[in-house]
């Protein structure tokens, strides 16, 4: 089995921190967070996959939910624990929190507790 993260655009909270990180930062740290849903298109997974050992696989959906602490836990997970630990430096990250608070709080809940859809893409063979 493989699975992959589902596209940007079904996974909204993700995709306003790409928006956010283009804005403040440019395309490249973007483009970093964007690349763990590079395989998020299932008629491009299905692609990838013919021709492979995994030619045959049925690709499924499963829907997920992405939760954090808060808006603060969110970024700091993805700035300091994930795929931009070594692309901002402190006061981008600072400058980065500080922006999320206000536009990305739509994903927060009365509790400041963060979540919004992520699924992903599970593709398998019936051997």
């Amino acid at each position: 089995a493989v699975a992959v993260w589902a596209s940007l655009d079904e996974t909204p909270g993700y995709a306003a921190m790409v928006g956010l990180l283009h804005r403040l930062f440019g395309p490249a740290p973007a483009d970093a967070l964007r690349a763990p849903y590079a395989l998020g298109d299932r008629t491009d997974l299905g692609d990838l996959i013919a021709g492979s050992p995994l030619d045959g696989a049925q690709v499924r959906t499963v829907s997920g939910t992405a939760r954090f602490a808060s808006i603060d836990a969110w970024v700091t997970t993805d700035i300091r624990g994930w795929t931009l630990a070594d692309v901002l430096d402190d006061d981008q990250f600072v400058a980065l929190l500080d922006r999320a608070r206000s536009d990305l709080s739509r994903f927060a809940g009365a509790d400041g507790a963060v979540s919004f859809a992520a699924p992903v893409h599970i593709a398998t063979v019936m051997l």
